[in-house]
């Protein structure tokens, strides 16, 4: 099924406010437009291409952190104006190269500190009054992370910031066949995939006017997006056999590998993927002409009008001298006579294009989100003179370097003489050279022969090494050098210091270290702010039904367990939506465990409030039982002395023997328990007594 959204426009309007109508997916032929289309989609291929050398860069880099370190090509020196690669090269020499892979170490490092200290979305409100909305914008926004998986994309984009310098996303809304709904949906844009216009210079990269995504889709899939009746599939067939011969005959037998596909990928389509065809999803930036008017004698919101804007300011001008007339018949003086005011804007919008390699237009709509903008976001590393710099490309010629040290010194110890007999012949006395060897290579072996009449030559044993010639230093300073520029330390990575090795210094070289990824982590929290703003304002916008929300991970007031579109909107309008990072770390989850439970020792908050606070697994069920017991006095019911029983119970088998100790900790804090050994609720005290 096709990533990208099928959206009705009028919508998503405000009020009174006239804008383009809904996109006519109905396909219609027009050479003029065709014509201005490839235009179009000839500077997306010019942008494509300039960009080519990055992306032969990262398939670069990326072969190096998969281990394919020997692919370089280098010149033959045997066939003169030929390239080979140096793992051909060192084999004619009789050399097996070594790879000692750092990258991948480095890497994994990277993604464990990632995974290890993960940041959880929460959307703060800047009134108090809209903190219930918050509430329920935080649990909306991490259930959709959550539905889409979002640590695997958060993985690909930590990867990209090394291999390429910058990574794409695309925040949509659209159907999910496998849940039966309609949702907000974040992909991964690989790099092959997208374009944009290489002029920017903007390190925000806030003057991107022009991007590019090109799909592949099967012909069923093309049809059952872009087509709305029988004439648009013979259309569309027609558009596809003018390009290739039988566009709906069953291609799957062709299928290729998508590593094949993305390594040499064609922008016009279907040069390396026969089983499907190519559509471009063309976001550019233009520009019109739109009246902007306020009416003063309704204050109703101001109203922008795009077309027909002559007809509308003859019909403004008319009313306008209309009430001047009723105004001054009444008495009423000019400057207190409530008109119509109007002005002419040239603005900017976005336009979104599906169009084929022909330049005809499948779908064509304005922006439909209320943001404005295009449904991309890109994280990117500091970009200095329009260039945005790989942390790869730091470590690639030290691990090349590190490469060809240890296949030296493989190469040196494998061609060095070891226990090597000179033996002269007349001492071989009869015995073959294989029965000589033989007892040689025998533990305690002994070789009988007859010594000759005045000769003293003997066997004897030659051990000869090579020759040092500083390989090893080499390599150790390489080593070093690769982890004081990555900040992959031995103190970062958890390996076991030095006996001599104070705590406090250990502890501090580990800070220090981190210094280095920084600014990695940096640009991905701002990719996160970006990602969570766009998707934010995007469920805002299409959530238009209450809907019940997934919790998971925290405790939530009631209010947070259902979407209400109203109490949403009342954040946007007064834009107090502020998404922010929050730490979600065990190290986090326990300080806030301790916190709650001194306060709870302390009397500050009861024993409900803390249960429902508290990451401890057993924290809800505890006070769902905790709830039915109360409420069960509260009725003048009979106590059911299984469930008071139970907590213990699920207690037990909800926690880990740490998470045990910090129950039993409660349980001793000073309050009352019940026979199951369950601290007494306040109110049941309170009932008791």
């Amino acid at each position: 099924m096709s990533r990208f959204e099928t959206i009705d426009v009028t919508r998503f309007r405000g009020k009174g406010v006239k804008k383009l109508s809904a996109p006519t997916i109905r396909i219609k032929r027009n050479l003029d437009a065709e014509k201005e289309n490839m235009n179009l989609l000839y500077a997306c291929f010019n942008d494509y291409e300039q960009f080519r050398s990055r992306r032969m860069e990262h398939l670069r880099f990326m072969r190096y952190l998969n281990g394919d370190q020997w692919s370089d090509l280098v010149p033959d020196p045997d066939n003169k104006g030929k390239m080979i690669t140096e793992r051909e090269l060192y084999r004619r020499t009789g050399v097996t190269p070594v790879t000692h892979n750092i990258l991948q170490q480095y890497m994994r490092n990277v993604c464990g500190q990632m995974l290890s200290n993960k940041y959880k979305t929460i959307v703060a409100a800047r009134r108090e009054e809209d903190s219930q909305a918050a509430e329920m914008l935080t649990n909306a926004v991490q259930a959709c992370l959550l539905a889409n998986e979002n640590d695997t994309i958060d993985i690909n984009v930590i990867v990209s910031l090394h291999t390429l310098g910058m990574a794409w996303a695309k925040i949509t809304y659209t159907a999910w066949d496998e849940r039966n709904c309609t949702d907000g949906r974040i992909d991964f844009v690989n790099e092959q995939r997208i374009s944009w216009n290489q002029d920017t210079e903007d390190p925000r990269m806030f003057d991107i006017r022009r991007i590019c995504e090109l799909h592949s889709y099967t012909m069923e899939e093309i049809i059952a997006n872009f087509a709305s009746n029988k004439q648009d599939e013979k259309l569309i067939l027609q558009l596809y056999r003018e390009l290739y011969q039988s566009p709906r005959e069953n291609r799957e037998r062709d299928t290729q590998k998508a590593t094949d596909i993305l390594q040499s990928i064609d922008f016009w389509g279907n040069a390396n993927e026969p089983n499907k065809y190519r559509v471009m999803e063309v976001w550019s930036k233009r520009g019109r002409w739109v009246l902007w008017t306020n009416d003063r004698g309704t204050f109703s919101r101001p109203k922008e009008y795009i077309y027909d804007i002559e007809k509308i300011e003859e019909e403004i001008d008319q009313t306008n001298a209309m009430r001047l007339a009723n105004g001054l018949a009444s008495g009423m003086d000019v400057d207190d006579i409530p008109l119509i005011e109007y002005e002419r804007h040239y603005e900017q919008y976005w336009l979104c294009q599906f169009l084929t390699p022909q330049g005809v237009c499948l779908k064509e709509m304005e922006s439909p989100y209320d943001h404005k903008q295009h449904p991309y976001i890109v994280a990117s590393m500091p970009v200095i003179d329009a260039e945005s710099k790989p942390l790869f490309s730091d470590l690639i010629e030290m691990q090349r370097n590190i490469n060809r040290q240890r296949t030296i010194l493989d190469m040196l110890v494998a061609s060095s003489a070891k226990n090597t007999l000179f033996i002269p012949e007349d001492a071989l006395e009869g015995h073959s050279i294989d029965e000589y060897a033989e007892q040689l290579m025998k533990i305690n072996g002994v070789i009988v022969y007859k010594a000759k009449a005045g000769q003293t030559q003997l066997p004897e044993f030659m051990q000869r090494n090579s020759v040092n010639l500083g390989v090893f230093e080499l390599l150790n300073y390489d080593m070093q050098q690769i982890q004081q520029i990555s900040g992959l330390s031995g103190a970062i990575q958890g390996q076991i210091a030095k006996s001599s090795t104070p705590a406090s210094l250990y502890a501090q070289q580990a800070q220090n270290t981190m210094l280095n990824f920084v600014l990695l982590f940096d640009r991905f929290q701002s990719y996160c702010q970006k990602r969570d703003m766009k998707l934010s304002k995007v469920l805002i916008q299409y959530y238009t039904a209450p809907r019940y929300i997934a919790i998971a991970g925290k405790a939530y007031g009631d209010t947070a367990t259902e979407y209400i579109p109203e109490l949403a909107a009342t954040i946007i309008d007064n834009y107090a939506l502020v998404p922010t990072q929050g730490m979600d770390t065990p190290i986090f989850r326990d300080m806030v465990n301790n916190y709650l439970m001194e306060m709870l020792k302390g009397g500050l908050i009861p024993l409900e409030t803390f249960l429902g606070h508290t990451t401890l697994p057993f924290g809800k069920q505890i006070l769902a039982e905790i709830q039915s017991l109360k409420q069960q006095q509260e009725q003048g019911q009979q106590m059911d002395m299984g469930k008071v029983a139970n907590l213990q119970q699920i207690a037990e088998s909800r926690t880990s023997p740490q998470q045990m100790a910090v129950l039993n900790q409660l349980m001793g804090g000073g309050q009352p328990m019940g026979e199951s050994g369950i601290p007494v609720p306040m109110e049941a005290q309170m009932a008791q007594a």
